[in-house]
């Protein structure tokens, strides 16, 4: 019998589109900015860009001010209404991805979002192949 059992997603041949981090919050809770506390040596948000490079085409931070993360080599825009939560980070990076490469598709994902790997990115993205043309 032919083996039917579910295969992992390979991330080489997930659908190219723009990922977008939300880090604008303000981790009054954390008591530090949480997008930077370290696991096994590395930033929380470092971790998530390196899940998502591999099967998207850019990946770039909505955070508080723009460059905010220049510093982790992660391109960083200003969330167009700070302090507004993370409705408004979506609004800013559809609106980034609007203006940037037109309307279509892109992938959201938490600073904080743990694990962050690209077989689990992939997977979400292949799902959108039965899902409605956004535009």
């Amino acid at each position: 019998m032919p083996d039917t059992s579910p295969t992992e997603p390979d991330p080489r041949s997930a659908p190219q589109v723009p990922a977008y981090i939300l880090a604008g919050g303000r981790s009054v809770r954390f008591g530090s900015d949480k997008a930077r506390a370290l696991v096994e040596g590395t930033p929380l948000i470092r971790r998530v860009t390196d899940g998502l490079a591999p099967v998207t085409a850019s990946v770039t931070a909505v955070a508080q001010n723009a460059d905010a993360y220049a510093d982790l080599g992660l391109a960083t825009i200003a969330d167009t209404a700070p302090d507004c939560g993370p409705v408004q980070g979506l609004l800013t990076a559809l609106l980034h991805r609007l203006e940037s490469a037109g309307p279509g598709w892109l992938l959201l994902a938490a600073c904080d979002m743990l694990p962050a790997d690209a077989v689990g990115y992939a997977a979400l993205l292949e799902a959108r192949d039965t899902s409605p043309d956004p535009t």
